[in-house]
């Protein structure tokens, strides 16, 4: 009926600022039924009068799964890396929604951010899948893979990571679930070649 159902929502809602709208993109593990996920892509005008109608929004073309990637870029197109590998992109100009591409696949949960001044996609390891960074301008190609050096990451990669365009550079926190403490690592944007490195800048706070 337009209107979301509350659920566990990883990075699936969005704002986009040419529509004044925030966005869910797809729903994964709804509220009070059996955790079900559903394509549907809602939207509402920001201190609007509530939810457009259902239909408003092109529906994706499969079910995400959970944890799937959901990254807006400069031009607040929206790309969407879900666990099978499939890769939709969703148009702000036009909202029409498609798949662009297939990579490998992409685990549950990863984190991932959008380096605005490369226009590419950074995302850290989960499981078997690599750091890796994805150029935007060539989906098809893939990641590439990185190997970080420096500081000893510690916790599970099942947190999350943003891109700091003033210092242009990646802030990751892990998760470390029942601490009390946690490790804030800083990564350069600007780093070239496959061998990065991490460091752990002292914080305070």
């Amino acid at each position: 009926d337009g209107t979301p159902a509350a659920r566990h929502s990883y990075w699936q809602i969005q704002f986009i600022n040419a529509r004044n709208k925030v966005f869910t993109f797809g729903e994964n593990a709804v509220w009070g039924n059996g955790n079900g996920s559903y394509p549907t892509v809602d939207s509402c005008t920001y201190r609007g009068s509530g939810w457009d109608a259902a239909g408003t929004n092109p529906s994706l073309p499969f079910v995400l799964g959970p944890a799937a990637a959901v990254i807006k870029d400069n031009s607040e197109n929206v790309w969407i890396f879900a666990q099978t590998g499939k890769v939709l992109k969703w148009v702000q100009a036009s909202n029409t929604v498609s798949q662009v591409a297939t990579l490998n696949v992409w685990q549950g949960g990863q984190p991932a951010c959008y380096d605005s001044m490369r226009n590419r996609v950074f995302r850290v390891p989960n499981g078997p899948t690599s750091w890796g960074i994805l150029n935007l301008g060539n989906v098809s190609a893939d990641f590439t893979t990185l190997k970080m050096g420096g500081a000893t990451i510690v916790g599970n990669s099942e947190g999350n990571v943003v891109y700091d365009p003033m210092v242009d550079c990646f802030w990751y926190a892990p998760c470390l679930q029942g601490s009390t403490s946690l490790t804030v690592y800083q990564i350069m944007a600007n780093q070239t070649g496959t061998s990065w490195t991490a460091t752990a800048p002292t914080v305070t706070g």
